[in-house]
Parts: C-alpha cells; structure tokens; sequence
C-alpha cells in the first residue's frame, strides 16, 4: 500500500482577528516530504459569507498551504440538512438558517467563486510553488500596527502580504530588500481582480519597505516585486 503524499488540512483560521499560525507552522515544518492542502475550511454561506470564504483562501496559500477547497452551501452538502437549522458565524458575518436554504443553482453564481478565479490568477502570474510563508518569524515582515496579516516571499525578489482587518491603517515593514536594487510595488483587489501601482521604481537603501495604508477599509493584498 503506497503511502499517502499530502496533507489533507481542515484548517478555519479566524477572520475576525489575527489568526494563529500554529497550525500552519506545524504542517510546513512537518519535517515531511508532503504538500498541505486546506481542502475543508469555512464553507460560503454554511458557516461563513463571501469574505471569510475568500480571506480563508488567501490565508491559506500565503501560510504554505499548496490549495485550497472553496465549497458552499448545498454545493458541498446536496440534500443534506447537516448544520442547516442552527445559525453560523465566523465573528464576522452571520449565517441565519434561512440563509443556508440556498439551492446549488444559486450558489454557483455567488461572487466568491470568480473571486477564486482571481486568487488562482494572481499566484499563476507568480512562481507561487517558491514562496516561503512568513508567519510571525520578523524576518521578512513586521506587524507595526494592529492590521492581521499573513505574508510570503520568494527571498527577496517578490513579497506578499494579505491584509485583512477592515481598516486603511498601515500594517507593517517589509524587510530585507536588495539595497542595490529597484521594486515595483502595487495593491490587489482579490474582489476584482484589479492592480493598482503604488510606485514601479522603489529603492531601499536600509532594506525596507514601510507599507502604506490601504486604498480601502477591506481585505487587499501588497505585492511588491524585484525590478528586472
């Protein structure tokens, strides 16, 4: 019987808070030759909505976590009533019984799952299988605000941060850039899927980048990337 390659996860990392990264740490520093896939988290509309579904992904992937499992209600339990007569929240959306009544033909064209797309197209533009996720470590990232975060980087030619409180407050410093170099820096809407340049021709004579405020109250993702 051939052994098992990957790590099946069922990981809900709070979206209300900074969430913990001990569960992540412990997989990626498993010791393991094994991939960790997030495949049951907080399913859209079950015990969740379109933003905890969606912050759930991308914490995932910049955790270390190789995919991740987006499901929703009647999508993943067709013709079950497991959990459908009890209200569900993740601290920040709440589910109402009646909610959960979705029928899958409805949740197909729930914004979340295009907003997938946009997740999938945003690492495909990156060599995404390289990142090194950050957690608490400091070394590449650190936390200066009350922001909640999750963060990766490829050395340090490319850095991405998730950040999710619903605030514009800057969050923190990135750390470690090429002193001889030049980064372009922009913001991702993972609603839209749209790029928004900060600056293509930033230069760190220190080694860092303060990251400023965000362009909106919500979850956005920074991606700043070593100049060719």
């Amino acid at each position: 019987m051939k052994e098992h390659t990957w790590w099946g996860v069922q990981w809900r990392p709070d979206v209300d808070r900074q969430h913990s990264f001990e569960i992540p740490k412990d997989y990626w520093y498993n010791g393991e030759d094994k991939v960790a896939i997030n495949y049951e988290g907080r399913y859209d509309y079950l015990y969740t909505k379109n933003y905890g579904a969606r912050a759930n992904g991308w914490i995932s992937y910049l955790s270390g976590m190789y995919g991740y499992g987006y499901g929703a209600a009647d999508i993943w339990c067709y013709k079950s009533r497991y959990s459908f007569d009890s209200t569900s929240g993740d601290g920040v959306d709440t589910v109402l019984p009646e909610e959960k009544e979705m029928m899958w033909s409805t949740a197909l064209y729930m914004p979340t799952g295009d907003q997938m797309t946009y997740l999938r197209s945003f690492f495909e533009k990156l060599a995404w299988w390289r990142l090194v996720p950050e957690f608490d470590n400091e070394e590449y990232f650190r936390k200066t605000g009350e922001g909640y975060y999750t963060a990766a980087h490829d050395g340090n030619d490319v850095y991405a941060v998730y950040l999710y409180r619903k605030t514009t407050d800057p969050t923190g410093v990135l750390r470690k850039l090429d002193t001889k170099a030049a980064y372009t820096a922009q913001w991702f809407d993972p609603r839209t899927g749209e790029y928004t340049l900060i600056d293509d021709a930033i230069t760190a004579p220190d080694g860092t980048f303060a990251i400023p405020e965000k362009p909106i109250a919500d979850d956005m993702v920074l991606l700043v990337t070593k100049n060719a």
